[in-house]
């Protein structure tokens, strides 16, 4: 049974699958929407309850004033209150992650699991921050150039031509995110706090998924953080974006997290 549900302009996410079966969260990353996660879902919706969520900003839900991961806490927390949501699997990619570990931090008895998708607990370093603050300029000036380039980047250059299709599903979908909400989005992660001890004592089932060639979030530093967080740690090929670029063995890989529950 699927259904699409919006609560007010600021929420929006879609439900599959049946109440009975184990319930999934899915969060998705930066420039997104819930529609990231379709080919995930189609395979998995016969055995989970799948919750798709649009954070705050992008797609469907249409608020722009939200300014910290926190505030998308709330906005997520609302949903799951609606959809009597006790306990559940989590995945989030990349920025979908930090909303993750900032609901294992505030409400981690609503984590069965928790999947960290090319994403890391750690904040952002000083070279890094920078970097959002010349993102943010780039916004400011070509909002539509600066999300081509941001999107192509997220793909290694060898799967650019083969996923030329999604890529451009892409683009099409996040130029129409405001340049408002990228850059109250941008600023959230700037700021967001170092949530890896939050991470290293949830006591649930927990991974860290990377891409191979991940440019965004590097590969090694990845498998250094799941050491130190005492997580899964598992590799894919591509770069940052897995749910695309290696897409069946990710399944296995999540079907062996939820099923260990």
């Amino acid at each position: 049974m699927n259904s699409i549900r919006s609560l007010a302009s600021s929420t929006f996410y879609k439900t599959y699958g049946s109440t009975n079966h184990p319930y999934i969260v899915f969060l998705h990353g930066f420039l997104e929407d819930h529609s990231i996660w379709h080919s995930l879902i189609e395979r998995l919706k016969s055995e989970y309850f799948c919750i798709n969520i649009d954070l705050p900003g992008h797609g469907n839900a249409k608020d722009d004033t939200v300014a910290t991961i926190e505030e998308m806490v709330k906005n997520v927390l609302t949903i799951l209150k609606t959809c009597n949501v006790s306990n559940a699997h989590f995945i989030g990619h990349s920025m979908g992650g930090y909303v993750l570990l900032a609901i294992l931090e505030s409400q981690s008895d609503l984590v069965k699991s928790a999947v960290l998708l090319n994403s890391t607990s750690y904040p952002d370093s000083m070279e890094r921050k920078n970097d959002r603050d010349r993102v943010i300029s780039l916004v400011e000036k070509n909002k539509n150039a600066f999300v081509h380039m941001a999107i192509m980047n997220l793909f290694t250059e060898q799967n650019r031509s083969y996923y030329k299709k999604e890529i451009n599903l892409l683009i099409k979908n996040a130029v129409k995110t405001p340049s408002s909400s990228i850059i109250k989005s941008l600023e959230a992660m700037k700021v967001r706090k170092d949530r890896s001890k939050v991470f290293q004592n949830f006591n649930g089932q927990k991974a860290i998924f990377s891409g191979e060639n991940d440019t965004i979030i590097k590969n090694t530093d990845s498998k250094v953080e799941a050491l130190q967080t005492g997580s899964i740690f598992k590799t894919f090929a591509g770069g940052h974006m897995t749910f695309l670029e290696d897409t069946d063995n990710l399944i296995i890989e999540l079907n062996k997290i939820f099923n260990k529950i």
